[in-house]
């Protein structure tokens, strides 16, 4: 007689993927360009703007 009872259970917790490392080569490859976009900011800066005197 007991089936048409509904049974509640608890879902087993999902278990937390670990991060993968980022790669040695991206962090380089982010760094360059975060230089190179720097330079090319300050470049476009100082040539709207004009060089200080």
């Amino acid at each position: 007689m007991t089936d048409n009872i509904v049974q509640f259970r608890k879902k087993k917790p999902a278990e937390p993927q670990k991060p993968t490392p980022t790669p040695r080569w991206a962090k380089k490859l982010l760094t360059v360009l975060a230089v190179a976009a720097a330079f090319v900011l300050a470049y476009a800066y100082f040539s709207l703007t004009g060089a200080p005197a």
